[in-house]
């Protein structure tokens, strides 16, 4: 039901989710994977699941289209993602891949902003 990979567990830098592909799967975090640049995600694919994260993918500079797919997504969480694609999902500033995130209720964004281990500052980017 869950799906975790982390520091450089999938090395390739598209992750592909294919037709038919984990019907059953609910929960995805994608963690410190260097090389991944996309995900792509097929109509089909992945359509049970719920909670979609991101956290720490230094190449990952645009969210996928495909996100707008998965209808019963409920939460997507962002970490220490590249600015450019926090950036262009907030419509704070004129994002302009807000459309791709506005069906999921609860879009949260994590930023790192100190040196300790709880210098870190959450917002939620506003959908629906």
């Amino acid at each position: 039901m869950r799906l975790h990979l982390w520091d450089d567990a999938f090395v390739g830098d598209n992750l592909h989710f294919q037709v038919g592909g984990f019907p059953k799967l609910k929960e995805i975090d994608l963690t410190r994977l260097n090389k991944l640049c996309s995900v792509s995600i097929d109509k089909e694919a992945l359509l049970g699941l719920e909670h979609f994260r991101f956290k720490n993918n230094p190449q990952f500079k645009e969210l996928p289209q495909d996100l707008h797919n998965l209808k019963i997504l409920q939460f997507l969480g962002l970490a220490e993602m590249p600015a450019e694609l926090v950036d262009s999902i907030d419509p704070a500033k004129d994002g302009p891949c807000h459309w791709v995130i506005s069906h999921i209720p609860v879009v949260q964004i994590r930023q790192i902003v100190g040196s300790k281990f709880h210098d870190y500052s959450l917002r939620r980017i506003p959908t629906q």
